[in-house]
């Protein structure tokens, strides 16, 4: 199997009209969850996944189960529990189209996979296993993830963890803060928004702050930094860093656009054998799924296959400034954020 995706399979309810929640009338329904849209997307960019999570035998449990099925994604995992319900969230989009979750989780199936549930031959036969903070909110899939992470070195796997903040998940933000930490020492590859980062670690001024990750995490050897408008940077840990800018597109929906980007990036992952050397082609193809999904409305349906991609990134080839840098040259990191900062006339510069 090529990539495991350990994690959260739920229905979101996601309100019709734009606004907040209070004021949301009617809603549809779609199958959601990080873990999910991963799997998916992997899937849609021709690569086996598998998810490995748990709904209730109720029938929201057996919509996502058909939905799961459908996609192509390997469900022998998919664990079903006879005694709690599968979990919900309600999503509405604010006026820059993010989107604001509210949870129904406390309690349900999701937080109830178990160790003794998991096969750990399946584990050892994966190549990626990607998971996010919300597999370490509770006991007992808190402990399951160690074990299945524990596993997962053991047998080779790269390890690509999201941070993924759900605040409203968690009982305090240290806690939080703790459980990621944790978390970022046993892994390889990191993705993150500047969000989360800003929370972890407070504002990064320069990209030699971006490296430091790599001297406290011996096993870390991909950092990926996503930063909305203001495009990506992917560095490694032999000291190689490249600025992603974002091209301009109309924007639908961003909900997704993480999961996207993350999936993306196992796949390039993938295709070059575990290699983080030719950071320059990931993050293309990275930052061209993601900019796919938020044109259409959803995730799933909004994912992109890789002939799609790859006819992204031929018409706009030349359209994308990069900026390449190096450990040891702390390049300020607003210089990179500004959206006025490689206009196309100068973008031959940023090479």
């Amino acid at each position: 199997m090529d990539v495991l995706c350990l994690g959260e399979l739920m229905i979101d309810f996601i309100a019709e009209e734009p606004g907040d929640l209070k004021q949301a009338m009617r809603f549809f329904r779609s199958a959601g969850g990080s873990a999910a849209n991963v799997a998916a997307a992997v899937k849609k960019l021709g690569y086996l996944s598998a998810f490995i999570g748990k709904v209730g035998n109720d029938p929201f449990g057996d919509f996502l189960s058909e939905q799961i099925a459908a996609m192509g994604i390997d469900m022998t995992h998919l664990v079903r529990d006879p005694d709690r319900r599968t979990s919900i969230a309600f999503v509405a989009l604010d006026e820059n189209k993010i989107p604001d979750y509210y949870f129904f989780r406390k309690g349900s199936a999701n937080i109830n996979l178990k160790q003794e549930e998991i096969d750990e031959e399946f584990i050892r036969r994966g190549r990626i296993l990607y998971f996010s903070s919300i597999c370490l909110t509770d006991e007992p899939i808190r402990g399951t993830t160690s074990m299945i992470v524990e596993t997962a070195q053991a047998s080779g796997l790269d390890i690509v963890f999201d941070p993924n903040l759900r605040f409203d998940l968690w009982l305090s933000e240290e806690h939080l803060r703790n459980e990621i930490l944790r978390m970022i020492s046993s892994v390889s590859i990191l993705k993150i928004n500047i969000d989360e980062w800003r929370f972890l670690w407070g504002n990064p001024v320069h990209t030699d702050i971006l490296f430091t990750l790599f001297k406290e995490n011996p096993r870390l050897k991909l950092v990926a930094l996503t930063m909305g408008c203001d495009g990506s940077i992917l560095l490694n840990s032999e000291g190689d860093g490249i600025w992603f800018g974002s091209l301009t597109i109309p924007v639908v929906d961003t909900t997704g656009a993480g999961d996207s980007y993350g999936a993306a990036l196992s796949v390039a992952l993938l295709s070059s054998g575990g290699q983080t050397s030719d950071i320059e082609s990931y993050g293309l193809f990275a930052s061209a799924a993601s900019e796919l999904v938020v044109q259409k409305r959803g995730v799933i349906p909004a994912l992109p296959s890789v002939a799609e991609v790859r006819m992204y990134l031929k018409e706009n080839k030349r359209s994308r400034c990069i900026k390449k840098f190096s450990i040891g040259e702390q390049i300020e990191l607003s210089s990179l954020l500004r959206k006025d900062s490689c206009p196309k006339e100068r973008a031959g510069e940023c090479k």
